[in-house]
């Protein structure tokens, strides 16, 4: 799959080296809806995330802000492969992580997993998060690592 980068950014540098930390390109995530309890068919999809693309440079923080269920929780399990994105890259490092079978996940996620869960944040647009957005974007603000 061929899409843009986000922004124009090059996904590559001049050097040839993977110019973005996390990219994600045009990320879907459909559920079945299934019908029938002995032999279940697929009547229709849930598009819990339908198109998503952006970067997150090494350094920066991503905050996913939106309304209960708009797929905040669904793009960190693909993103993380808890779930298995429909369609769509996930580019960590340069490395398609989608392409990747449990086995080859094992020492990326072993080696990278407080970077990844450090650089995502989730939040709801609640009063009580508004004082988490807000200390993430201090934090990114002030180059810190904030957990």
């Amino acid at each position: 799959m061929s899409t843009a980068p986000v922004s124009g950014q090059s996904t590559v540098d001049s050097s040839g080296v993977a110019s973005s930390f996390v990219e994600i390109r045009n990320l879907k995530m459909h559920f079945p809806v299934t019908q029938g309890t002995v032999y279940q068919k697929t009547v229709a999809h849930v598009k819990a995330v339908d198109g998503v693309s952006f970067n997150i440079a090494k350094g920066e923080t991503l905050g996913l802000v939106g309304e209960s269920g708009c797929g905040k929780t669904t793009i960190g399990r693909c993103i993380l492969q808890l779930e298995s994105a429909s369609e769509g890259e996930i580019l960590f490092s340069g490395e398609d992580l989608t392409q990747l079978n449990q086995k080859q996940l094992g020492p990326i996620r072993q080696k990278n997993s407080g970077d990844l869960s450090g650089s995502i944040q989730f939040a709801e647009p609640e009063n009580e998060n508004r004082q988490h957005v807000g200390r993430t974007h201090a934090c990114a603000q002030n180059h810190q690592r904030c957990g």
